[in-house]
């Protein structure tokens, strides 16, 4: 295996990678999604992969507090009592010896298995903020701070675009989501799928 250098020229420092316009929460998701008691195979790669990543949580949390009604702010402490819930595999994961990479890969399974009830309309707002609840807990012992909310603000009528475009993608109604698609581009919108949800930025002008 290939190690960093500064005679290779990969070797990052945390300052080159600020520089490129990554953040220390970024650089801490690439790092827990390997065994830290085995070599880490580090690309920049993997650091554009951590930020869509965070941004899907980002966007689970924003789902999960619009539905349980909580006007509570984002708060990483308060749910520490608060049972595994949903999230009882990636919690177990931990006690096994800290499993890192699994805790991460069974909280996303968890985040569509409960993504999947939010579109059904099977999920009552109290098991809503449970949910919520629970979901902050695990970001703490994870170590995970969300990315703060786009600071571009999304008019009500994109953001209803934008939320039937990814139910017709989830219902694999694909000319239906490139119609729509294609509207929120006329309207100056970019609409980036996750995993587990999507994110929007304005088009450049």
């Amino acid at each position: 295996d290939k190690k960093m250098s500064k005679s290779d020229g990969n070797l990052y420092t945390l300052a080159d990678l600020e520089q490129r316009g990554h953040t220390a929460m970024e650089l801490r998701y690439v790092l827990i999604a390997a065994r830290y008691s085995k070599p880490l195979n580090f690309t920049l790669d993997s650091l554009c992969v951590a930020r869509q990543a965070l941004l899907d949580l980002r966007r689970f949390e924003e789902q999960l507090t619009a539905h349980a009604g909580s006007t509570s702010p984002l708060n990483y402490e308060a749910a520490q009592v608060v049972t595994d819930g949903v999230f009882e595999k990636s919690w177990n994961a931990l006690r096994d010896n800290l499993n890192t990479p699994e805790a991460l890969g069974q909280l996303h399974l968890s985040m569509a298995a409960v993504a999947t009830r939010l579109r059904e309309a099977q999920l009552q707002p109290q098991e809503a903020l449970s949910i919520h609840q629970s979901f902050h807990r695990l970001l703490h012992g994870l170590g995970l701070l969300l990315p703060a909310p786009a600071k571009n603000s999304v008019p009500a009528e994109i953001q209803a675009l934008a939320n039937a475009r990814w139910d017709a993608k989830q219902s694999k109604d694909w000319e239906k989501a490139d119609e729509l698609r294609s509207q929120l581009s006329a309207a100056g919108w970019s609409m980036q799928d996750g995993k587990e949800a999507y994110t929007l930025e304005p088009l450049p002008k």
